[in-house]
């Protein structure tokens, strides 16, 4: 953690607030990224950043992913830095929990809203 991030903490801020504005900065890096390299990474890279944004952006852990795909901590974190390629039954399961289509998650569409 950043020095800065460490101080907040112990003047007991607001940890939902302190979370909260975490998770706005990495989604603003998120949206960074996937500019820069939408085009060079391909599908994989668009399913990692989505994933990833989707749960910092909802306050998700990891491990709270995991329970909801009943697969381990360390498969979602696969998922989430590109060296795994979620299963298709993984991808409906995520989307559903988003309440996101699956063509969001792949990257086909920018609509996240389901037909």
């Amino acid at each position: 953690m950043f020095r800065k991030d460490l101080d907040r903490i112990q003047k007991k801020e607001s940890v939902a607030q302190f979370k909260t504005e975490l998770c706005e900065d990495d989604v603003a890096e998120m949206r960074r990224l996937q500019n820069q390299y939408l085009k060079k990474e391909g599908l994989v890279f668009i399913i990692e950043l989505r994933l990833k944004e989707l749960r910092l952006k909802n306050l998700y852990t990891i491990k709270e992913i995991a329970g909801v795909l009943g697969c381990t901590a360390s498969l979602v974190s696969r998922y989430e830095n590109g060296s795994r390629m979620p299963r298709a039954d993984y991808l409906v399961k995520l989307a559903d929990f988003y309440d996101v289509s699956v063509d969001y998650l792949l990257g086909l569409t920018e609509d996240k809203e389901r037909h």
